[in-house]
């Protein structure tokens, strides 16, 4: 009962967070629940609760987020994000210590990702706009040229063939088909990159022949370039992104930072100069630049916390390759993207990295 009820908080939480930029205090209200019922119920099994690796790094990245709060003068930006890493430290904390985490997070994914298909179908189909529903996420997003449904489904795509490779149900096949789909629709050039990324990683994992391997990956390459090409006309290239050069030259001018959230001001700066509006950004694009932009010097222990997740992903075996598949392809995502920004993303992120360090 009690990990029904953590289930249905969970998904409500998750879905209220990509709603709308308005509703994010409304998931993390509804968040509370759920961590007190995912906690209640490791307690009540007799489990003594332990901490995962790297835990206190992002702990003392909490810490930090916090202490800038009264110090910029933008506070609530910093605000928000302190409070979404400190939710994350416990979505972490609950995932590597279930049992059933992983059954948990599929019934989560799956529902959240059909139930805002639906969503997109809906409003595509009967012509109602509905504004409060897309803000970040998944219909007409703040800008009209791609929609983050597609990011989800590339998450979505790369957890059902880890799960399922080789021994694919109908369901499953479907599932597949419907994401590439939506990932088409999408136009989401962050989307077809960690797909592929994710794809690779797989195959490489996988214990298939070399040129079984050399098939596959020529297939999926030439999928994605297709699409990536398409979706990039009339478009500057993934990696011509301004606001990635505005963090990382600003660092010399605020090398503590201007608090988490906060890189408008910094992308503003640029404006003045350069009177280019398409060179404005409220995000940077990028999460490990994000870290950079707000806490500055203090960033470094988030880049230490990535790095040495990472290292174990690359590491991990058949046993444990779900959720590092998953990780990774939400980490590569959040390079290039703003899905960062969306409180449920950080959550799925954390919750992954509970069940892959649980499994290993």
């Amino acid at each position: 009962m009690i990990l029904a009820l953590f289930t249905i908080f969970l998904i409500l939480s998750i879905f209220a967070s990509g709603t709308s930029i308005e509703t994010t205090s409304t998931a993390m209200i509804i968040s509370i629940p759920a961590i007190f019922l995912g906690l209640t119920y490791i307690i009540r099994s007799g489990n003594k609760i332990k901490f995962p690796k790297y835990f206190f790094l992002i702990m003392a990245f909490v810490v930090i987020q916090s202490i800038y709060i009264f110090f910029v003068k933008n506070k609530i930006n910093p605000l928000q994000y302190a409070l979404v890493f400190e939710m994350s430290l416990f979505y972490w904390l609950i995932f590597y210590n279930l049992k059933s985490g992983s059954r948990i997070l599929k019934t989560t994914i799956l529902s959240i990702t059909l139930i805002y298909s639906f969503l997109y179908l809906f409003t595509k189909i009967s012509g109602i706009n509905l504004t409060n529903v897309s803000q970040l996420f998944f219909v007409e997003g703040l800008s009209s040229r791609h929609y983050h449904i597609g990011d989800l489904w590339a998450f979505v795509i790369i957890m059902i063939i880890a799960s399922k490779w080789g021994r694919f149900s109908y369901k499953q096949w479907f599932l597949v088909g419907l994401g590439l789909i939506f990932l088409i629709i999408s136009n989401s050039r962050s989307a077809y990159l960690s797909l592929v990324l994710g794809f690779l990683y797989l195959i490489n994992k996988m214990t298939i022949t070399i040129k079984n391997k050399q098939i596959l990956v020529f297939l999926i390459l030439s999928f994605v370039s297709i699409l990536f090409i398409y979706s990039s006309t009339g478009r500057t290239t993934l990696f011509s992104r301004p606001y990635f050069f505005q963090s990382i030259e600003s660092f010399s001018k605020y090398p503590l930072g201007l608090g988490m959230g906060n890189f408008s001001q910094i992308s503003h700066e640029y404006y003045d100069i350069t009177k280019e509006v398409a060179k404005v950004s409220i995000y940077t694009h990028n999460i490990y630049l994000e870290t950079l932009s707000g806490i500055g010097l203090f960033s470094i222990i988030f880049l230490i916390f990535l790095i040495r997740s990472l290292n174990d992903i690359f590491k991990a075996n058949s046993s444990n390759i779900i959720w590092a598949a998953f990780f990774l392809s939400i980490t590569i995502n959040f390079m290039f993207d703003t899905t960062y920004a969306i409180h449920g993303i950080i959550w799925l992120w954390f919750m992954s990295l509970g069940v892959f360090q649980h499994e290993s």
